[in-house]
C-alpha cells in the first residue's frame, strides 16, 4: 500500500510498482524479484559465517591482549581466519575449520591495530619454538629503540600465551610475561625466554606480542596514553594447535551429510565436534541453530590505562 506524506510524496507498494522519493523528486520503479542463490552460494555463505563466528570468539578471547584496535581490525580478522580456513583444499568445504585441515601460519603477523603496527615499532621478528618436553621458547633479539615517534618515556614488551577450545567455548590466557629495557644507552638485549606452562591438549595456541607505553622508571605507572588509540601495537607472534588427548572421550560427530534437496529444504552438517547447524529454507539466508547457545560478547565502555592481564579461563559466549 502506498502512502501521500506531507509534501504530497507517494511513497510505498502500489501494484507491481514502487513509489520512492528521491531528493525532492518522486520515482517510480519496477518492483525488484529475489535473486536466486545456487547451492554454491549458500555453501560460500556458510563457510563465511563460520569464519566471523570464530573470529568474534577470537575478539573476546583476545581482549586482554590488545587494548586498543582499529575500527576495521574485525572485518580483517574476519577474512585471515576465512583466508586460514580456505587454506585447507584438500577438505571438502563445510568440513574445514580452525581444528581441521585450517593453515595457522596464516594467523602468524595478524595487526590488532593498523595504524601502529607491531612490524613497524618493533625492528625485528620475534621467534617462537615450541619444544619437544613441552612448553615454548620465545627468542627476541636485540635491537637499539622502539619506533615511537612523540614519546619521550620507556616502553614494555607484554607476550602472552592463549589457549583456545572451541569445543567447549572457552579461551584461557595460559601465562603472560612483561620485559623491561635492561640495555645500555636505551639498547634492548636480546631475550631467551623459556615458557614451560603445560599446553592443553586439543585446542589451538596463539602467542601474542604487544608494546606497551609507560612511564615511573621502575615502578610503572600507567598513564592515559598508554591506552593511546593511534599507538597500540599488538599482533600475533605464532599458532599451532596440540594433540588431541588420546584418553578423553570423543565427542559425537554429526551424521555425515552432503548437501541435498529435499522438499524445498537444504540440510546440511559441518562434519565438526562442536558445530552442528542446518540451513533452513533455501529462498533465506537464515542459519538455524547457528553457533548454538553463543551470543556476541557486550562490548565493554574503554577507560584510561593498560588493565593487567588475568591468568585462567574466559568463556566464550
Amino acid at each position: 500500500m502506498a502512502i501521500r506524506d506531507e509534501k504530497g510524496m507517494i511513497r510505498g507498494l502500489v501494484g507491481s510498482v514502487i513509489f520512492r522519493k528521491w531528493r525532492e523528486i518522486n520515482v517510480i520503479q519496477g518492483r525488484p524479484h529475489p535473486g536466486k542463490q545456487t547451492l554454491a552460494t549458500k555453501v560460500a555463505a556458510q563457510e563465511f559465517g563460520i569464519a566471523s563466528s570464530t573470529a568474534r570468539m577470537l575478539r573476546h578471547g583476545f581482549r586482554q591482549a590488545y587494548y586498543q584496535c582499529d575500527p576495521g581490525m574485525p572485518n580483517r580478522l574476519t577474512c585471515r581466519v576465512l583466508k586460514a580456513i580456505q587454506a585447507a583444499r584438500e577438505l571438502p568445504r563445510l568440513q574445514r575449520d580452525l581444528y581441521r585441515g585450517a593453515d595457522l601460519k596464516v594467523m602468524e603477523d595478524f595487526e590488532f591495530n593498523i595504524r601502529s603496527p607491531l612490524q613497524v615499532a618493533l625492528p625485528v621478528k620475534p621467534e617462537v619454538r615450541r619444544l619437544e618436553a613441552g612448553g615454548l621458547e620465545i627468542y627476541i633479539p636485540g635491537f637499539q629503540a622502539i619506533h615511537d615517534p612523540g614519546w619521550k618515556h620507556s616502553h614494555k614488551l607484554r607476550y602472552c600465551v592463549y589457549s583456545f577450545n572451541f569445543k567447549q567455548y572457552y579461551a584461557e590466557l595460559l601465562e603472560f610475561k612483561d620485559l623491561e629495557n635492561t640495555g645500555a644507552l636505551g639498547g634492548w638485549q636480546p631475550q631467551h625466554l623459556q615458557s614451560e606452562v603445560p599446553l592443553p591438549a586439543g585446542t589451538i595456541i596463539f602467542v601474542t606480542l604487544s608494546i606497551i607505553r609507560c612511564m615511573g622508571g621502575g615502578n610503572i605507572e600507567w598513564s592515559t596514553e598508554a591506552s593511546a588509540p593511534d599507538w597500540s601495537p599488538c599482533g600475533i607472534l605464532a599458532a599451532f594447535r596440540t594433540e588431541e588427548d588420546p584418553e578423553e572421550v570423543p565427542m559425537s560427530t554429526p551424521e555425515r551429510g552432503d548437501y541435498r534437496r529435499a522438499e524445498g529444504i537444504i540440510k546440511g552438517y559441518w562434519i565438526n565436534d562442536h558445530l552442528k547447524y542446518v540451513l533452513e529454507n533455501s529462498k533465506s539466508r537464515m542459519f538455524a541453530a547457528y553457533w548454538a547457545n553463543l551470543a556476541p560478547p557486550q562490548e565493554k565502555k574503554e577507560t584510561p590505562g593498560w588493565p593487567t592481564p588475568e591468568l585462567g579461563r574466559t568463556k566464550l559466549k
